[in-house]
């Protein structure tokens, strides 16, 4: 929980997308992808691109 709060990562929706991440297969030699830095990456890249695609529409 320490690194979700380092990354400014909320711990709640860092784990609930890691347990649906695993439980889909997610492979183990592609770990770094379940990483709080990783999830903090996607999730700001995401919020990102959904407010470029507010503002063009």
């Amino acid at each position: 929980m320490g690194t979700c709060k380092m990354n400014r990562v909320e711990p709640y929706a860092y784990l609930r997308d890691l347990f649906i991440s695993l439980a889909n297969g997610h492979l183990s030699k592609d770990i770094d992808a379940l990483m709080p830095w990783a999830y903090a990456q996607r999730t700001s890249a995401s919020r990102a691109h959904r407010t470029i695609c507010k503002r063009s529409t």
